[in-house]
């Protein structure tokens, strides 16, 4: 299979067309729902997803694991939990156990903040609904920041699968 650095550059390199398809898509489309701020934040999201969570973490020796530093550790229990080409590697499912697993680790530390700075106790369902209001409030960001994680991750299976393609062709 491809290494870690095959598929970062892959995913980097599309990058660009990737931008300039949703810039013609949008002025073919819709009535320029998209401006600048939109691209950044479909970039940066573009960019976290090549970088820090790729399919791979799922396995000891993975480019995306090494880019987490310190952190590292973080994604041991995700490589216990998943097995490689499992559910990691599914286009939509994969993703999305990424991102909950990120925010399973994020929430004790978030609420022990929130515990500090408001010493009076919020219940959850409140910081749902807050979550929930920002996302009417800016659902353009909020598709275009999903669209930039999950674009890598379909290119990486994509990339996966052709390459597996390949070797069974004699």
């Amino acid at each position: 299979m491809p290494s870690g650095k095959v598929h970062q550059n892959l995913e980097l390199s599309l990058l660009p067309p990737l931008l300039l398809s949703l810039l013609l898509l949008d002025r073919a489309l819709f009535p320029k729902i998209f401006h600048l701020h939109h691209y950044a934040i479909f970039t940066l999201a573009y960019l976290f997803s090549v970088y820090l969570l790729s399919p791979d973490l799922d396995q000891h020796h993975c480019e995306a694991k090494k880019n987490w530093g310190i952190l590292q550790f973080l994604w041991w229990p995700y490589s216990k939990i998943f097995v490689h080409r499992g559910v990691s590697h599914h286009p939509l499912l994969g993703p999305w156990s990424r991102l909950l697993y990120l925010a399973l680790l994020l929430l004790p530390p978030y609420l022990l903040l929130q515990q500090t700075l408001h010493p009076t106790p919020t219940p959850i369902t409140n910081h749902l609904l807050q979550l929930l209001q920002l996302l009417r409030q800016y659902p353009s960001e909020f598709l275009l920041t999903l669209l930039g994680l999950f674009c890598p991750n379909w290119l990486h299976i994509a990339l996966d699968h052709w390459n597996s393609q390949i070797r069974k062709t004699p």
